[in-house]
């Protein structure tokens, strides 16, 4: 591809609205990186309890199937109805469960013999059985055994692991809770952290959208020029065929001036013949002045008038019958001289008439009386001519 003005040749490209869509879509991903999408819960109930009868834990399957958030694993076991399915699995109902308590075995070491179920759980079927607080338990405890004094000993026994049991579940509760308040700590600083990063995304994504503008701006600047430079080409090549037409015509014209010229040449080498001859009649008129002013006691000079006459071909008729009857005449025995030179003077009119009416067809709209003149004159200097001669030669 050639190169207009210096540089290359500008390339341009028309987006739909749809096409410009994806294209800003594609652009906010790179600049924006991939998409964090939000955990969801992908664990089906079969998977769960087939995790629980192969021996997982449930901080495992907490860790694994639920990102290690306990309100998502707690809220889908709640869903799935886990807690009742628990207490079906244990075997264990309240009457043994108190009866073991009153043998002297605390909550841990039940718990532990249980099917695998998580702490919560089991608190929560504690406190479905109204006995999960100590008190509680302990009210249970003395309505399940009938004689108080004979039970004091492992009353007392409950109420001593009931006690331990308090305290531990207290000082795990007290490190859920500091664990908790860490949480918040970090969750706070990721809070924070990513609403700096959506700033800073929606920063990025208005400088992509002022970019987007800036190359539609361009690209419809790059359309005009492109329009402008389709009507200068056009515009070139009108001015092109014009100066080939002017080229053309200047070519006719400078034929015409040639054969103008040529022409002019030609009138003027027939102008130049035109005077060449005239200058010969008028050396043959000075020539026959000469002659006549010598010869002039031996010449006889006639004057006829010069008639403006139309038609030369018939005073030629004319001619022709005043010559028939000139030779009439001058053949008769009885020669009338009156009569012969009243014809002889008719035929010299005649005569004129017509070299007038003649020359006046050659010259058109022009005085021919100087060529009259010059005709006789040219005749009478040959007819002088011939008489010297025929005198001379006898």
């Amino acid at each position: 591809m050639g190169k207009e003005n210096g540089y290359s040749a500008v390339k341009s490209w028309f987006m739909t609205p749809e096409q410009q869509a994806d294209h800003n879509a594609r652009l906010r991903t790179k600049v924006d990186g991939p998409q964090i999408k939000r955990w969801k819960r992908s664990m089906t109930q079969e998977q769960y309890l087939q995790a629980v009868e192969s021996g997982q834990s449930a901080a495992d399957i907490m860790l694994k199937h639920f990102n290690n958030d306990r309100q998502e694993f707690a809220k889908q076991l709640k869903e799935w109805g886990i807690k009742k399915m628990a207490e079906t699995k244990t075997g264990l109902t309240k009457d043994e469960y108190l009866r073991r308590r009153a043998a002297g075995e605390g909550r841990t070491q039940i718990f532990n013999t249980l099917a695998p179920m998580s702490k919560r759980n089991f608190n929560s079927i504690l406190s479905e059985w109204g006995i999960r607080e100590g008190d509680a338990e302990q009210r249970a405890l003395e309505m399940l055994v009938p004689n108080a004094a004979a039970s004091a000993e492992p009353q007392g026994l409950i109420a001593i692991n009931a006690a331990r049991e308090q305290e531990a579940e207290s000082e795990a509760l007290n490190r859920i809770q500091e664990r908790a308040a860490e949480k918040d700590v970090e969750i706070l600083t990721l809070q924070n952290q990513l609403q700096k990063e959506i700033d800073n995304n929606d920063e990025l994504e208005a400088e992509n959208l002022r970019f987007a503008t800036q190359l539609t701006d361009a690209q419809a600047e790059i359309a005009i020029l492109q329009q402008q430079k389709a009507e200068l080409i056009e515009q070139v090549d009108t001015a092109a065929r014009a100066m080939e037409y002017e080229t053309a015509e200047n070519a006719k014209m400078k034929t015409a001036l040639e054969s103008a010229s040529d022409k002019a040449a030609e009138a003027g080498r027939k102008l130049k013949k035109m005077d060449e001859e005239q200058q010969i009649l008028l050396a043959t008129l000075e020539q026959a002045a000469e002659q006549a002013a010598i010869q002039e006691n031996d010449i006889i000079t006639l004057c006829m008038p010069i008639l403006s006459v139309a038609i030369a071909n018939v005073e030629r008729a004319r001619i022709y019958d005043a010559v028939g009857a000139l030779s009439s005449d001058v053949e008769a025995a009885d020669i009338d001289r009156e009569r012969v030179m009243q014809e002889l003077f008719d035929l010299l009119q005649r005569v004129v008439n017509f070299v007038t009416a003649d020359l006046a067809e050659l010259h058109p709209g022009q005085s021919v009386a100087e060529f009259v003149h010059d005709f006789f004159g040219y005749y009478n200097s040959r007819h002088i001519d011939n008489v010297t001669a025929q005198q001379e030669a006898v």
